[in-house]
């Protein structure tokens, strides 16, 4: 009786031991996913994709990790699905695709990141930005990047102008957002006219960080 128990308990360890091989084996099946769970790893994921955030186009922090996982290819794609949340204090579910080399670990690059869900507020600010309609613009560091853009296209334009003074900076929710910029310029000719620049910017996650100076036209009514 002992004997039938002890190889009862023998087989049933070598199943056991046969099921744990088979699902470490299928967690890393090259070009199918799996959830990470190395903690180390997340955490560099995480401090590399922080950086990464905070450059343009996206300009953005990492307000919640939904979960990681990874995907064995000639290397390894790690999938990174977070809410982050934009300069204009706007929240979105994001998949971060990025690339570590075979051979070069920690070597990280960013493939690709794509919204997951519509956009949706997650503060007053956010409200007033309302497709269509317009709200002023108040970051600093949005405003010195529009300011340096435009002037830096003044240069290289036929009139040469320069701004002397800035009047206001509007928003515009569209594709992106639409940036109206009044100043005053002066040109050659030592004449100071009230301008509006009208400045677009794609999508956080469109593939594209340049800013484009739609037009800039002659306005008259503000001081």
């Amino acid at each position: 009786m002992n004997n039938k128990l002890t190889l009862f308990t023998f087989i049933l360890l070598l199943v056991i031991l046969f099921l744990i091989n088979l699902s470490e084996q299928s967690i890393y099946l090259p070009g199918g996913k799996a959830i990470e769970t190395d903690k180390t790893k997340i955490k560099e994921l995480m401090e590399f994709m922080t950086v990464k955030l905070m450059e343009t186009p996206y300009q953005a922090k990492i307000h919640e990790i939904i979960k990681v996982e990874r995907q064995i290819v000639n290397g390894v794609n790690y999938y990174i699905t977070m809410h982050v949340i934009s300069n204009e204090k706007i929240k979105q579910l994001v998949e971060a695709k990025v690339f570590e080399p075979m051979h070069h670990v920690h070597a990280f690059e960013l493939v690709s990141i794509d919204k997951k869900d519509s956009i949706k507020s997650i503060s007053n600010q956010a409200l007033e930005s309302i497709p269509g309609g317009r709200n002023k613009e108040t970051d600093y560091l949005k405003i010195t990047e529009l300011v340096n853009f435009l002037q830096q296209k003044l240069i290289e334009s036929e009139n040469q102008s320069v701004i002397r003074k800035v009047i206001s900076i509007e928003k515009q929710v569209v594709a992106g957002i639409n940036y109206f910029l009044d100043v005053h310029l002066e040109f050659a000719d030592g004449k100071v006219k009230l301008m509006q620049a009208t400045i677009h910017e794609p999508p956080i996650f469109a593939g594209s960080s340049s800013l484009h100076l739609k037009s800039l036209i002659e306005i008259n009514g503000k001081e």
